[in-house]
């Protein structure tokens, strides 16, 4: 089980087999500490230092995010994998432009395919997957990450400029905005991206790899640079899809947003519901987005060893 506390202020603590959510020192909820397997806690969550020490201990991650939606980082769990693992690991990153080159490849293909299933109901989209797909040929006579980051962002911005199209009224979509984010659909979107990373963080950590060792993305300090290279592919299937979906069923309206010192980001009624439709989307253990998630980590950790990596969008549901 996935536990996601938004709730402002409130204490997260463990008691008898049990993690209780305590606000104003009343106990709100309880949920059994053995079904719970994954914590993520939005914005100005207080966890217990027992808490943390007996999640650790079960091997559970606990992730942080901003209510901004920017995400902060995680309780890392004890790494599991085999020093031998590791090893292959590091020694890859020493040359990290085949990986690189890889990562955007699948990212390029898979908002391609975004595109070209939206243009089924928004022609004009289509032809915006041609438009992003053309800078594939670009990136194959790439000859460093440098010149592999300048591709990966010019086919971003091609496919941002088409999925504007699939904005409804009364939202707009101007081009993608962080940090903050500019407007309700970029609000979404890094909330989005930010839910999405706490499940690439866990299936590293779950795989036995370190998460900070990127190719695509700088490794330094604490960041996270594997996991965002990892999921690079799944922000056009899994997330800009749930986003597009939302607006256009008008799951979420205007009221579900607040202004901030110059940005936009959901307010607690927006993020409640944005969770529930991210959590639908995830699924289960064994179907749905989370497991695609898992296997494609179980993949590249076998491309290490020399194994296949395939596209994600061979296999999207």
């Amino acid at each position: 089980m996935r536990l996601w506390i938004t709730r402002q202020g409130a204490v997260l603590r463990s008691s008898r087999g049990q993690i209780l959510l305590e606000t104003e020192g009343q106990v709100e909820k309880a949920w059994p500490l053995e079904i719970v397997d994954e914590v993520v806690l939005v914005g100005s969550v207080q966890p217990s230092v027992n808490l943390l020490r007996t999640l650790s201990n079960r091997g559970v991650p606990v992730h942080l995010v901003a209510t901004s939606g920017r995400y902060r980082g995680a309780f890392f769990l004890p790494l599991s994998g085999q020093a031998e693992l590791l090893k292959l690991q590091v020694w890859s990153t020493l040359d990290p432009l085949p990986i690189a080159k890889r990562i955007v490849e699948g990212k390029i293909r898979a908002m391609g395919a975004v595109l070209r299933a939206w243009g089924k109901r928004v022609p004009r989209v289509r032809e915006g997957a041609s438009e992003v797909e053309a800078f594939l040929l670009m990136l194959s006579h790439a000859e460093d990450v440098e010149s592999v980051r300048g591709i990966e962002g010019g086919a971003t911005a091609a496919y941002f400029r088409h999925f504007a199209s699939m904005v409804p009224g009364p939202f707009s979509f101007a081009a993608r905005t962080t940090r903050p984010p500019r407007d309700p659909v970029n609000a979404l979107l890094s909330f989005g991206y930010s839910l999405l990373l706490t499940q690439v963080v866990t299936a590293i950590q779950m795989a036995g790899l370190h998460p900070a060792l990127g190719y695509l993305h700088v490794s330094h300090g604490a960041r996270p640079a594997l996991a965002l290279d990892l999921m690079e592919e799944f922000r056009s299937v899994f997330v800009d899809r749930l986003v597009v979906r939302m607006l256009r069923q008008g799951i979420v309206n205007l009221g579900h947003f607040r202004p901030v010192k110059g940005g936009v980001y959901l307010n607690d009624e927006g993020r409640g519901v944005f969770l529930r439709h991210f959590t639908r989307g995830l699924g289960t253990e064994n179907e749905g987005f989370r497991e695609h998630i898992f296997r494609y980590v179980q993949h590249f950790k076998g491309h290490l060893r020399g194994e296949s990596f395939p596209f994600l969008v061979k296999g999207v549901p």
